[in-house]
């Protein structure tokens, strides 16, 4: 099974891979080598540097990401729908309860405590472990899901490095099992732009991909459309939230680096 000209075999992204088994890089990329061949075209070598540089800042727990979020933020993430409605209305008994203390409420040792801990969950930074390593079958799935075929470099990340959980803002979000946005995973992200706003008259181009939440809602993209997967940022507030002009369409996308490569060495770089 192939999309846009791409096929699934294990030579897109590594070789040699069980289950159990640490996918061993592979430098067939840019070269056309396959089965584990020793690199000899520069680009080829270049990325596999690029990949290895990642893989010990992923491995560095504080500068694997620029943002956090707080832990009582990815508590709440983990929660489904009806868990959060039963954790909103524990809420409101508690408060209810408070309420009905009036001025004692302050000297009430459990809303004492309560307040402690809702204080420190908030401003603790999450320290959620990097994910995994995706399995070829799991970036076959995704492909499957949105029709697009990962940028090779991108597929080398999740499967030699971690299924997400590292690399600018809140950090890469993986595909199913990996590292997510608020709950999101890659796919999730992408089937959600692609929908959009019914208001909306401008469509999310197929072939751009969500894969990193850079904080106040905006997202770094990467085009898969194009030689290289240049990365855009979409910002949600465009050039001018007021303008007659902004449409919540392409004005909202800015190209910020020429291929995923150099926006993956800015960040190394910072």
């Amino acid at each position: 099974m192939s999309f846009a000209g791409f096929d699934h075999g294990p030579s897109r992204y590594a070789t040699d891979v069980s289950e159990g088994t640490p996918p061993r890089p592979l430098s067939h990329v840019g070269a056309g080598t396959v089965g584990g061949a020793v690199a000899t075209d520069p680009a080829a070598r270049r990325l596999d540097a690029l990949v290895a540089r990642v893989r010990a800042r992923a491995d560095d727990s504080g500068r694997r990401l620029d943002l956090r979020p707080s832990e009582f933020s990815a508590w709440v993430e983990t929660l489904d729908t009806d868990q959060l409605l039963d954790a909103a209305a524990a809420a409101q008994a508690q408060l209810a309860r408070l309420a009905e203390q009036g001025p004692l409420a302050a000297a009430d040792p459990d809303a004492q405590a309560l307040v402690a801990q809702l204080a420190s969950a908030m401003a603790r930074p999450d320290d959620r472990p990097l994910p995994s390593p995706a399995t070829l079958d799991e970036l076959a799935a995704a492909e499957a899901s949105i029709g697009v075929a990962l940028p090779v470099l991108l597929g080398r990340l999740y499967v030699e490095v971690a299924n997400g959980g590292f690399g600018p803002g809140y950090g890469i979000v993986g595909v199913a099992g990996g590292w997510t946005d608020r709950g999101d995973t890659l796919v999730d992200l992408t089937r959600s732009f692609r929908r959009g706003s019914p208001f909306d008259a401008w469509a999310w181009p197929t072939g751009l991909l969500p894969i990193c939440h850079l904080g106040d809602g905006m997202y770094a993209c990467v085009d898969t459309t194009r030689p290289g997967a240049p990365v855009v940022v979409w910002d949600p507030s465009g050039p001018d939230e007021d303008s007659e002009d902004d449409d919540g369409g392409d004005s909202d996308l800015t190209e910020v680096a020429p291929s995923l490569e150099e926006w993956l060495r800015r960040w190394l770089d910072t």
